[in-house]
């Protein structure tokens, strides 16, 4: 082979591996844009199988009913769960999850999912979002409690 045709050849292989490369999609938000709570999603939709695949997402803080100034104290948790199509709040703290916290209060989890198994699955992300006040109610401290449910499709595969 000549030397110009090696070159031809190498840039061809080159180009075709290039254009055959694997170019992970984003789960775009627009999807679910019918639950006002969740204000970003960032979570690729074809993952390896298991791999820890780390995604983020975004929670609207904001509390209609209750002034800032009445709220002592607020704890907001993220339940993931891999196993299961679309969970509520108490199915999913029965069944195999993970659970982050928003540590720092702004709404913005980062978290990890990891599947067992190929093919068309299920990420299951449950808010909780538990809120106490100053106005005591009959001598107690209230606690507000909202939770925020949002399923994702992931396509899982071999690697």
């Amino acid at each position: 082979m000549k030397k110009t045709e090696k070159i031809i050849y190498a840039i061809f292989i080159l180009l075709a591996i290039v254009s055959c490369s694997e170019k992970k999609k984003e789960v775009a938000l627009s999807h679910y844009i019918g639950n006002e709570k969740i204000l970003d999603i960032v979570f690729p939709d074809t993952i390896s199988i298991d791999k820890n695949v780390s995604g983020k997402i975004s929670y609207d803080m904001t509390i209609d009913t209750l002034k800032k100034s009445d709220i002592t104290d607020r704890f907001m948790f993220l339940y993931v769960t891999t196993d299961r199509d679309g969970v509520d709040i108490h199915t999913i703290k029965k069944t195999n999850h993970k659970i982050f916290v928003d540590t720092v209060g702004n709404g913005i989890f980062d978290f990890k999912a990891k599947f067992s198994s190929t093919g068309d699955k299920v990420l299951n992300l449950v808010f909780e979002d538990v809120v106490m006040t100053n106005k005591l109610v009959e001598g107690k401290v209230p606690i507000y409690e909202e939770y925020t449910s949002i399923s994702l499709p992931v396509f899982v595969k071999e690697e």
